[in-house]
């Protein structure tokens, strides 16, 4: 019975690391660009930004760096790491990111099509969604805010990167 429970629990990680591998492969490397987010008050903050993504756990895993930087001082405005998964429980990727301000969360993650995703989360006034575009090779990422019961969605980041 133990074998037959480990054999089971194999096949399930080789499928899960074969369906990231297919769906979310292109995103390995490091990315940089322009990026722009805005506050409150319609304030605007122009940054650099890089992402570094590799494997973890037997490509099971995508570990995803992202560092947003002040482009005249270096300075550091934006650290988020993330882990990017395939749950086997849920049948569904989970993006569980981290910032350097010791916030959390835990999003949903969709595959939309080749290089197309959206990745969102709650928040108590509404969801936040990012929706990802890179089928020309340049990796584009908006954000939006939508309010609880509405289908409005404010822009508030936009980011386009390139492999380099």
């Amino acid at each position: 019975m133990k074998t037959l429970i480990l054999l089971l629990a194999i096949s399930l990680q080789l499928s899960a690391q074969s369906k990231i591998v297919e769906d979310l492969g292109w995103m390995i490397g490091k990315w940089q660009g322009a990026a722009s987010n805005t506050q409150p008050g319609n304030k605007q903050t122009e940054f650099s930004q890089q992402e570094h993504i590799r494997w973890g756990a037997g490509q099971t895993v995508l570990v995803v760096d992202g560092i947003g930087t002040d482009p005249k001082s270096q300075e550091v405005l934006f650290h988020a790491t993330g882990l990017l998964y395939y749950s086997t429980e849920s049948e569904s990727y989970k993006l569980h990111s981290f910032t350097k301000d010791n916030r959390s969360i835990v999003a949903d993650f969709k595959i939309l099509g080749d290089k197309k995703a959206e990745w969102s989360f709650s928040v108590p006034t509404g969801t936040i969604i990012y929706k990802i575009d890179a089928e020309d090779g340049v990796w584009k990422e908006k954000g939006y805010f939508q309010p609880k019961d509405s289908d409005a969605m404010y822009p508030f980041f936009e980011m386009n990167l390139s492999k380099i």
